[in-house]
């Protein structure tokens, strides 16, 4: 949510989203820059820059890139989950998504 409000509880403060809208992308940096959280924005920025280019028009990319887009984006999940979350990504996303995720990084690396 683009709006997040604290709430207190016995087990100390919670922040809340509230509204309709969501979060953009400079705001979810700001928040974990923040936070002090590590990602690899240089390998994130050149994710986001492809995936606008698909979502809202079309790339221009070869294949071969918006490939290595999905397995940077891989990374970036499995780094967040591991580093942040202190999650085995197996557990967060379930044994067939981490699978296909692992099939994907395994082609991209053959290739």
């Amino acid at each position: 949510k683009q709006k997040i409000i604290p709430k207190t509880t016995n087990d100390g403060v919670f922040f809340v989203g509230t509204g309709k809208k969501t979060v953009n992308v400079q705001q979810i940096e700001e928040r974990l820059i923040e936070l002090g959280i590590e990602v690899d924005w240089n390998r994130l920025h050149k994710i986001i820059k492809v995936r606008n280019n698909i979502e809202h028009y079309c790339t221009t990319e070869p294949l071969g890139i918006v490939k290595e887009l999905v397995s940077d984006s891989f990374i970036v999940v499995r780094d967040f989950i591991t580093t942040h979350l202190g999650y085995e990504p197996v557990k967060i996303l379930g044994r067939s998504t981490w699978e296909i995720l692992l099939n994907v990084a395994e082609v991209y690396e053959k290739n």
